[in-house]
């Protein structure tokens, strides 16, 4: 499918270089398919500290794709709180003393938009192999817990968090991003001190 190599390669090459990727991780992350994943069965979870939770809305996606030579599109996601009870058994392991995890995924209406999306990046790609041409495509994908609301006081101690993709592809969670605090990180740490209460 396309840029396929080339996607993992870069892929593998862009998570390599972030400390918060485990080693482990990072070839099962490659795995992932854009071209042919089961949209419908993408799940993310994030691990909180327990003084956080994610607020309704708060959790989103977004998407950046395109083909060389064409302006990328980018669309934004609203993720839903995901329930499913294999899910749940399986996150609480990731759980540790102090923390909790939140499963999400896309609404049904959302899955049926970046479907449409993906084929008709497909398509485009595909006449433009027909006129002899070799589309490279881009993808970027960003997953990401950015609108809080605080249980208790949240002190001055760093606030972690784990962040973890399921796909049709990796069949179980893997962890993408690990213990990043959130005091640092840019699209939150401004709301920190303005966070409401839960």
């Amino acid at each position: 499918m396309i840029g396929r190599r080339l996607f993992a390669l870069s892929a593998a090459l862009a998570l390599a270089a972030c400390s918060h990727v485990p080693l482990g991780s990072i070839l099962p992350l490659t795995r992932i398919k854009f071209g042919t994943t089961d949209i419908a069965r993408a799940r993310a979870a994030v691990k909180l500290p327990d003084s956080l939770r994610p607020r309704v809305g708060g959790v989103r996606m977004s998407v950046i794709m395109g083909l060389s030579g064409e302006p990328p599109q980018s669309q934004k996601f609203d993720l839903v709180e995901a329930h499913d009870p294999e899910d749940q058994v399986t996150l609480a392991a990731f759980a540790s003393a102090g923390s909790a995890v939140y499963a999400y995924r896309l609404a049904p209406d959302d899955v049926a938009r970046l479907e449409r999306m993906r084929a008709d990046m497909i398509e485009r790609a595909a006449v433009l192999k027909q006129e002899g041409k070799n589309p490279g495509s881009n993808l970027a994908i960003n997953i990401g817990a950015e609108e809080f609301c605080h249980a208790r006081d949240l002190g001055s101690e760093p606030l972690l968090t784990t962040t973890y993709i399921k796909t049709s592809e990796t069949g179980q969670y893997i962890t993408a991003l690990r213990d990043v605090d959130l005091r640092l990180e840019p699209a939150v740490k401004d709301k920190i001190g303005t966070m409401p209460p839960c």
